[in-house]
């Protein structure tokens, strides 16, 4: 289980299997109501189809398909994330990725 907290009260987890069911998939909690996130309706190969497409167009056209910010954060957040793993404790979010 992972648990960040973002200093404008955000919240986000993610909390995976070891063994057993292999499904993905996730629900977005708002104020106002929750949404899930299907993510199994299409094959695998169309989700990597589909990401490369994304990729190349940053290619053609220079612009990113997600905010360099929030791409940063995402990252900040994984490397947090292990981080901890490795070592039980709890792993601030800094403005700099971890070491």
């Amino acid at each position: 289980m992972i648990v960040g907290v973002w200093p404008d009260g955000r919240i986000g987890t993610i909390r995976g299997n070891r063994r057993g069911n292999s499904e993905f998939g996730g629900v977005v909690h708002r104020e106002n109501g929750s949404q899930p996130v299907e993510t199994n309706r299409e094959p695998r190969e169309a989700k990597y189809a589909r990401l490369l497409e994304r990729v190349m167009e940053l290619f053609r056209t220079g612009v990113p398909a997600v905010d360099v910010d929030e791409l940063l954060e995402t990252i900040r957040f994984m490397e947090a994330a292990n981080a901890s793993r490795s070592t039980g404790n709890m792993i601030p979010l800094e403005s700099e990725p971890l070491p």
